[in-house]
């Protein structure tokens, strides 16, 4: 059953959180009653609800000690506390830097079971260079390579996630020349999951 969700996906820094604050002006429900989570943010409070000694986790460490097992359940928990809303974005990463590995968990999507995932998508170049100013992060350090490596890993795993929850797919590019496009795209396919 795929539920009224909508899955914004992409590497670290492609310019997820960018369109999506772009996607609110194009239509007034984004962020509201159709609130827009943070994946990695909610499982991070959810696991500090879970274990308080483990205070120091943070969305840049999680992915290093959890199991796919204990991921999935509180991503079933999070999924579930969505259904109060006619529709929801998920803000998260489909493909992720697991022990040095690309990594993907398609038992995590079949239960968050969107309609529909946007994978944002940049130049590596451009990717490299917007982790390089945000300083509020400790991501692991990737080459311009392995950026354009791990954004074709990532598009590669949310097409055969699509194809087998039997979701839409769309590639958004973001680039400072069609930013309005890509948060349009963004807003129209929250139209789609969510009439007005």
């Amino acid at each position: 059953m795929n539920r009224n969700i909508l899955l914004v996906t992409g590497v670290s820094a492609s310019g997820k959180d960018y369109l999506l604050e772009q996607a609110k002006r194009q239509d007034e429900r984004i962020g509201t009653s159709v609130p827009i989570v943070s994946m990695v943010s909610a499982i991070v409070a959810k696991m500090r609800q879970q274990q308080a000694e483990e205070s120091n986790l943070d969305r840049d460490r999680i992915k290093h000690i959890t199991s796919n097992d204990v991921m999935r359940g509180i991503v079933k928990g999070i999924v579930a506390e969505l259904v109060k809303y006619p529709a929801a974005i998920v803000n998260g990463h489909i493909a992720y830097r697991q022990q040095g590995q690309l990594v993907s968990n398609p038992d995590v999507d079949a239960e968050i079971s969107p309609t529909a995932y946007a994978v944002v998508v940049a130049e590596p170049r451009d990717i490299a260079a917007w982790r390089g100013l945000d300083t509020g992060r400790v991501r692991e350090t990737e080459t311009i390579d392995q950026i354009a490596y791990h954004q074709d890993f990532t598009v590669q795993a949310a097409e055969r996630a699509a194809a087998t929850l039997g979701a839409g797919f769309q590639l958004i590019e973001n680039n400072p020349e069609n930013t309005l496009t890509s948060s349009l795209i963004l807003a129209t396919m929250v139209t789609e999951i969510c009439p007005k």
